[in-house]
């Protein structure tokens, strides 16, 4: 299976920095490192959204739309109703 790489879909390279700020830099830091490790599967990119599954403890539904000024999440993790960019989204 291949690995999922954002920095393909210039959508996603476009996002810059607010992923990071968003997220704060724990949540960021694990998400790096679950996309590093080859966490992110069953990736797509249709138009403006990303979606994907993450294996974490379990397997994570994750989708991103970047269409406007503000990012819009989704997880199915039980830390995104805490913080919607949790590091499941980050990895994406």
């Amino acid at each position: 299976m291949a690995t999922f790489d954002p920095a393909a879909h210039p959508g996603l390279v476009d996002l810059g920095p607010r992923p990071r700020d968003l997220s704060g830099d724990s949540a960021y830091s694990a998400g790096l490192s679950y996309l590093r490790r080859g966490a992110v599967r069953e990736a797509s990119v249709a138009g403006t959204t990303a979606y994907a599954t993450v294996i974490g403890s379990t397997r994570y539904r994750v989708t991103v739309d970047f269409s406007g000024a503000t990012l819009k999440p989704g997880c199915t993790c039980p830390a995104y109703r805490r913080n919607r960019f949790c590091k499941h989204v980050v990895a994406v």
